[in-house]
């Protein structure tokens, strides 16, 4: 289970209130052949032919980036991550194809970074810092238990009749089942002692590798070789 960062989330909420304002604002100041311009009347449809075509703004990029902006201020309000992650991939990315329209279509004009005005900047600050703050947007709980040697019905809980589970069930019906050492410590059985056949310090050698004498004493008391 994680929980969520109260304050990662309300950035990643700014942001998108940022990405939101921005598509509204001026984008880029007037120089030589190009006039000062936003993105409430590029075409969005032009994307088609790779043109900077006018148009209305329900046609227009300011509606992309202002629906990823409010994405992402909903992403923040709900501390879900991918949603975040997501929509400010997609405000940026609109924010930079406008750009290189923008960039192309005034060619010899230059664009310079000093030409961009509040309008872009707000955009690209504002899904730079929500795609990195989505991230550690939620954290994991310390508490909870997510061992992999635990059973999935071990990990969700008792059900939502009161039931419980069939494996406790089950070793309530029969105990012996899941443990079958239970009658017999329940009728006195005492299980027998294996004998000790671990080396002991007092003696040379263990004793499964003690050497055979090499001379053994017959019938008549004489030494002969050990067979």
């Amino acid at each position: 289970m994680t929980t969520r960062r109260p304050l990662v989330a309300a950035l990643v909420t700014l942001s998108g209130v940022a990405i939101t304002a921005g598509s509204l604002l001026p984008w880029v100041g007037a120089r030589d052949d190009r006039p000062a311009s936003g993105i409430t009347q590029t075409s969005l449809l032009g994307l088609r032919h790779f043109a900077y075509e006018h148009s209305a703004t329900p046609t227009s990029f300011a509606v992309l980036v202002a629906a990823a902006g409010i994405l992402v201020v909903i992403a923040g309000l709900a501390a879900w991550r991918p949603l975040a992650v997501v929509f400010s991939v997609v405000a940026l990315g609109a924010a930079a194809l406008w750009v290189t329209l923008n960039a192309h279509h005034y060619s010899p004009t230059d664009l310079r970074y000093n030409d961009l005005r509040i309008g872009a900047w707000l955009t690209a600050a504002g899904g730079f810092i929500a795609l990195l703050a989505a991230v550690p947007m939620r954290r994991r709980d310390a508490s909870a238990d997510t061992s992999p040697w635990d059973s999935a019905p071990g990990l969700a809980g008792d059900r939502p009749d009161g039931a419980p589970h069939e494996p406790d069930a089950a070793r309530e019906r029969d105990p012996v089942a899941y443990e079958p050492d239970m009658g017999r410590r329940e009728r006195g059985y005492v299980p027998p002692q294996r004998r000790n056949t671990a080396w002991q310090p007092g003696l040379r050698y263990p004793p499964r590798q003690r050497p055979r004498p090499q001379w053994v004493q017959d019938r008549d008391g004489f030494r002969v070789p050990n067979p």
